[in-house]
């Protein structure tokens, strides 16, 4: 049986989407194992793979890697978790403009612009881009698509996305590694102290947003954070809420953004947010909160298309009359076809035909040669394995909790680090969903 290995990087975004994508494998009789991507080296002697599915090659250490695979004879493929890039020379350098001395066999795209710059970086015979879709959005078709009762109130989901905040109050070396791949090559990211900067002083505006909801309407609010961010700031920010206003709130950490936005009747986000995208998809009206006008944290079709707002005291008015109305006709065909652009029109089979092409892909390629194994290699083999006994991520380390408790700036990237690896229970409780919705 052939084997493929999915690297998830973050279990609250990527999870899903890859193991919907290995339940049609293995269907179909394809072996797929669910790793984190943390675990890169640890796969090879673990599952002796005959395809491994990068997210990106963004790295000196990944590019060299995926070379040791080639000539081994293990396909190297890529599947962005983000590939709605807009600018050009962000969308090269997520496509490893400047990592490109590396080896990749497929590299399977959300749209055609981002296949035209894997073509355009990648200026070689071997790679094959394929466009694919988006896997994450097929959980807005039927039978993944679970609706909700509205209830006696209308439901408003607020999402926020300010991942770039918490660089301000880590170590000061947290931030410099995490850019520095992109500072250096990437004009977007060029700056990066004064993203964070911005993206910082954004959040802070945001509560004003949040605040005149909550206090101003007698809807129910469904506070959800973006899976990258940390969440203290929201956490303390309910907790300080009087019992009358927390009965209006309902803070949700984790879960799938799907069943939230088929459960709200609008949804609300910043306008660099895929969530308004996945929003249209569900038949669900938005508004957008304008907060900053940099180019990396910023994208003006959004706002094309849909409700604006930009002062915290029209926020309110704003919600009530969206939620009586409904939004105007005219967002409806811009929408579509940017979908279409951009989205490979989403229909709900996008993990399923993905699928299809993987097995083709791998049953025509002969067997990768496993005899050259290094005493390195079983060593992680061995402990991925014990790891997966145990259910521990692979980044499990027995301190790392304690030291947090002791040092919580020093410690807060680990435990986020821990906190989005998956397990191999996560992966299993995937598996017992699509089979009892008869996926």
């Amino acid at each position: 049986m052939k084997t493929i290995v999915i690297l998830v990087d973050n279990k609250r975004r990527d999870l899903p989407s890859a193991a919907l994508i290995a339940h049609h494998l293995k269907k179909i009789g394809v072996r797929c194992e669910l790793e984190p991507l943390g675990a890169w080296r640890s796969v090879l002697w673990a599952h002796k793979p005959d395809m491994i599915i990068f997210n990106h090659l963004n790295a000196e250490h990944l590019e060299k890697y995926s070379q040791e695979l080639h000539r081994r004879g293990v396909l190297v493929s890529m599947l962005p978790n983000e590939g709605l890039i807009y600018d050009r020379e962000n969308r090269e350098f997520n496509v490893a403009k400047f990592h490109n001395t590396g080896h990749i066999d497929h590299f399977f795209c959300w749209n055609n612009a981002f296949a035209d710059s894997a073509k355009a970086v990648w200026k070689n015979d071997s790679i094959k881009a394929h466009v694919i879709g988006i896997p994450r959005f097929d959980f807005y078709f039927p039978p993944l698509a679970e609706k909700f009762p509205s209830g006696p109130r209308k439901k408003v989901l607020i999402c926020t996305n300010f991942a770039f905040a918490m660089f301000r109050e880590t170590l000061p070396g947290a931030g410099e590694r995490f850019f520095k791949k992109w500072s250096n090559t990437d004009t977007y990211y060029r700056d990066w102290k004064e993203i964070v900067d911005i993206d910082y002083e954004n959040r802070e505006r945001f509560f004003a947003f949040l605040n005149a909801a909550v206090q101003q309407t007698d809807h129910e609010i469904i506070l959800r954070p973006h899976p990258n961010e940390t969440v203290e700031i929201y956490e303390n920010w309910h907790n300080s809420l009087d019992t009358t206003t927390k009965q209006k709130i309902r803070y949700i950490k984790e879960g799938s953004i799907d069943k939230l936005i088929f459960e709200c009747d609008l949804q609300v986000a910043r306008d660099t947010c895929t969530t308004s995208l996945e929003s249209w998809i569900a038949g669900k009206p938005t508004i957008v909160i304008h907060l900053s006008n940099h180019p990396a944290l910023y994208q003006d079709f959004t706002e094309k298309v849909t409700a604006v707002c930009t002062v915290p005291d029209d926020f309110p008015e704003l919600i009530n009359r969206i939620l009586a109305q409904g939004e105007p006709d005219q967002f409806k065909k811009p929408r579509e076809e940017h979908l279409r652009e951009w989205c490979n029109t989403p229909d709900g089979r996008v993990c399923k035909n993905f699928a299809g092409l993987l097995k083709e892909i791998v049953e025509a390629h002969p067997s990768p040669d496993f005899s050259s194994i290094t005493f390195s290699d079983v060593r992680r083999g061995l402990r991925l394995k014990l790891l997966r006994v145990l259910n521990l991520p692979c980044s499990y380390k027995p301190f790392t909790r304690v030291r947090y408790i002791f040092n919580r700036k020093k410690g807060k990237m680990r435990v986020k680090n821990v906190e989005k690896t998956i397990k191999p229970s996560d992966a299993r409780v995937w598996e017992k969903t699509f089979k009892k919705l008869g996926v």
